[in-house]
């Protein structure tokens, strides 16, 4: 088992925070306020960005075309990006280096499943420093055909061209894994680091709390107990230790 499938955002990168940010401009631009944002937060986080806007704006009734939903998609990304430079957060998640250069050291081949466009994914690359241990032709992103999280995985796939059941694959959240299941994926590392712990509301922190430790424990069933563990795991254990606020999950077999 050489192929190791990374998700990007809170896997790789925690930048939940600066995608609040920025959506909330957009929600305020839009809506005319913010009173409402922290309810509307969990929704908005999990749902595709035109369609966050086509929302917004039929919530003050306005109809308006795919042109204008671009644009402004396109500008809460730039949002992100000018928020992210100018708070420094060029820096991958703790230990996230040092497992990457293992990875890379012992020649395994590393790849990126992200559902970001590739206005991000070349932020990614190049502000974020992932160029270091792969190219674009290792990542696969949301391209206008690929939209959907399984479908970019399956991309991830095809691009390595290893059998999914030979793949180790790290994600957060609910859907994403469910997403790496469901392309064939059966060794799934699951990072839970409670990403909305910064926000004073109680319902969202519930959200995240049941659906990462309870839901995903009991829906993801995985095919087979955990048994061999044999992903480099000296290297494992220093980087999951790293992770000072991580929790980890290990879903399905691991052994190479």
């Amino acid at each position: 088992m050489k192929t190791v499938i990374f998700d990007f955002n809170g896997t790789l990168y925690f930048d939940q925070d600066l995608n609040i940010e920025a959506w909330k401009v957009i929600y305020e631009e839009i809506i005319g306020h913010s009173n409402d944002f922290i309810e509307q937060i969990e929704k908005i986080l999990a749902t595709k960005d035109d369609t966050n806007i086509n929302r917004f704006f039929n919530r003050v009734g306005k109809q308006v075309d795919q042109a204008t939903l671009d644009k402004y998609a396109h500008k809460k990304e730039e949002l992100y990006q000018t928020l992210a430079k100018q708070k420094n957060r060029n820096e991958l998640a703790p230990g996230a280096k040092e497992l990457l250069d293992y990875l890379k050291d012992n020649n395994y081949d590393i790849y990126l499943a992200t559902a970001s466009i590739k206005y991000n994914v070349d932020f990614y690359l190049d502000y974020c420093g992932m160029s270091k241990w792969i190219s674009l032709d290792h990542v696969a992103y949301d391209d206008g055909v690929n939209t959907n999280k399984k479908d970019i995985y399956l991309d991830a796939i095809r691009k390595s061209k290893s059998n999914p059941k030979d793949i180790i694959a790290f994600d957060d959240s609910y859907g994403s894994c469910q997403s790496a299941i469901d392309a064939g994926i059966e060794n799934l590392i699951r990072i839970n680091h409670y990403n909305y712990r910064h926000l004073d509301s109680p319902v969202i922190k519930q959200e995240i709390y049941d659906c990462w430790s309870k839901k995903l424990s009991s829906t993801l069933k995985p095919s087979k107990e955990i048994g061999e563990f044999t992903l480099g795991i000296t290297v494992l254990i220093v980087w999951l230790t790293l992770f000072l606020c991580v929790e980890f999950t290990f879903i399905g077999t691991i052994h190479i």
